[in-house]
Parts: C-alpha cells; sequence; structure tokens
C-alpha cells in the first residue's frame, strides 16, 4: 500500500516536470562564474577582505577559422569598511555573426550587528550592446525568423539588485538580474529593443 502511494507520487511529479513550462533569464556571458559573485549579486561586492582582479580569454575550436572567442575582465575595490564598488566588462564574439559586449557597475554596503553579523544591500548597472551581421552566413532557409532581422547593433541599459546576510562563515543571498528584461521584438523586422 505504501509503496503504490509513493510509486504513483513519483509518475504524478514526473508527468508535471514533464508537461509544465519555466520561465527563466537568460545570461550566458555571467553564469559560470561563481568564483566572482558579484556578477550574480551585487551584494556579494567587497565579500572578500582584499581586492580581487580577474581577467580571462578563451578562443573555443582554436583552429577553425572565425571561431568564438570570449574575454573578460572584473574586480571589486573596498571604499570603506561598510562600502564597495565593482566593475566588469565581458566581451563574446562569436565567428563574426555575433558579437555582445557586457558591463556592470556595482555598488553595495554592510550593515554590521556584530562582528560576525551583517547585512549587505547591492545594487547594480548593465549595459548590454550587441551586433548581428549576416552577410557572410550561408542562408538555407529564406524566411528563417533569425536572420529577417538583418544586420543590427542595439543597446540597453539594464539593472540588479541583491542583498546578502553574513554569519561567521555562513553567507546566503538573493538578487534580482536584468530587472528590465529588455526584449527583441518579433514584430520589428529591424529587431528593435
Amino acid at each position: 500500500m505504501k509503496i503504490t502511494i509513493i510509486y504513483h507520487s513519483l509518475i504524478a511529479l514526473v508527468f508535471t516536470l514533464i508537461f509544465s513550462s519555466a520561465w527563466s533569464q537568460q545570461t550566458a556571458v555571467r553564469n559560470h562564474y561563481f568564483i566572482q559573485e558579484y556578477l550574480i549579486n551585487p551584494a556579494f561586492t567587497g565579500g572578500k577582505n582584499y581586492n580581487p582582479f580577474y581577467m580571462s580569454y578563451r578562443r573555443q575550436w582554436a583552429d577553425f577559422k572565425n571561431s568564438p572567442q570570449f574575454f573578460s575582465a572584473s574586480g571589486y575595490y573596498i571604499l570603506d569598511a561598510s562600502s564597495n564598488l565593482a566593475g566588469s566588462i565581458y566581451s563574446l564574439s562569436q565567428g563574426g555573426a555575433f558579437s555582445q559586449t557586457v558591463g556592470q557597475l556595482n555598488y553595495s554596503h554592510d550593515f554590521h550587528f556584530s562582528q560576525w553579523a551583517h547585512f549587505t544591500l547591492g545594487g547594480g548597472l548593465i549595459f548590454n550592446q550587441f551586433s548581428t551581421d549576416f552577410s557572410s552566413v550561408n542562408v538555407f532557409q529564406a524566411n528563417d525568423p533569425a536572420l529577417n532581422t538583418g544586420n543590427v547593433g542595439k543597446s540597453a541599459f539594464d539593472g540588479t539588485i541583491g542583498i546578502k546576510y553574513f554569519l561567521k562563515r555562513f553567507k546566503t543571498g538573493i538578487s534580482i538580474n536584468n530587472i528590465r528584461e529588455s526584449k527583441v521584438s518579433e514584430e520589428s523586422q529591424n529587431g528593435a529593443l
């Protein structure tokens, strides 16, 4: 009896997961950088006892012409015991057809309750610039909606906010990235934001 209930519950859960829809934000440029927590949650700006600076360069498929390239530079500066400032820039080039540059500037402020516990509020501004150039792409289907936008370049400003709680070695936080969530219009032939 108990095993049957568990079995039916698991089947119901699997069907719910398979046939439900979910919404998410795509942050392909910054989503795998757990060492740089302040890029995901601006409240983590100044979370270390030193001023870090990170740089990286990656070229995928190095022997192929026009292979994707990625460059990043970021870091933060501790202004005083409670205030911190961070900046980052990322550049992504996907074989000449698509390129994206993202810049982010964060500020955070700590509210100390004791030597071992504090809340931090953080906010940031995000600048996102991208361009597409499909002039050298071989078109196999003339009505492909991805290629109908033509050669365009767009810029968008966005924001991020976050909160962090720190107690001795335990820290947790929550953030909202891409508050405005700018979208490319499907109605327009020029792909306006």
